[in-house]
């Protein structure tokens, strides 16, 4: 079996996790020492990348200790049957599946602070992927649809013009 590499080494990735902790000390400490502003949409969509960047980091570790990839051989894709079509997956869900966010509403000392704990305590969330990971990723789905309109009309019944019974 053929391995494939990952693009970040695991002394790379170690790295790449402690930038992640200075720069989310150094956000607590502002958070936590100014107090948050409520309408800072700045710190929000910094704290929205710092999110991303821990789940990225969580994925990667969780990648290094599942291995190579399982090959599967599928068939190429065939059109979808009618009364159906294909919808790609979402990436965005994927990451959003090992719940490292905070919960909505949750203040931002809240979700520095998950942060934080993720970053320290990965394993819960490594789990989470490794279970998505072991069960095969999917690329697209079949989801049913309106069938096409030209096959109403043609094919309605018709009534029956004389029937006379008396």
């Amino acid at each position: 079996m053929k391995h494939v590499r990952l693009p970040v080494s695991p002394d790379r990735l170690e790295a790449l996790a402690a930038s992640a902790v200075l720069w989310l000390a150094w956000l607590a400490g502002v958070i936590f020492s100014l107090g948050a502003p409520r309408k800072s949409r700045r710190l929000h969509r910094f704290v929205k990348r710092c999110e991303r960047w821990v789940e990225c980091i969580t994925y990667l570790r969780a990648r290094l200790r599942f291995g190579s990839a399982p090959h599967f051989h599928h068939a190429p894709r065939a059109a979808a049957a009618p009364g159906f079509r294909r919808q790609g997956g979402s990436k965005r869900l994927f990451m959003r599946s090992a719940h490292i966010r905070a919960p909505r509403g949750a203040s931002l000392r809240a979700r520095v602070t998950r942060l934080l704990e993720a970053l320290a305590h990965p394993e819960p969330y490594m789990a989470r992927f490794l279970k998505r990971l072991a069960h095969g990723l999917h690329g697209a789905r079949l989801v049913v649809c309106a069938p096409p309109a030209h096959a109403i009309g043609e094919d309605a019944p018709r009534a029956v013009v004389a029937a006379n019974s008396s």
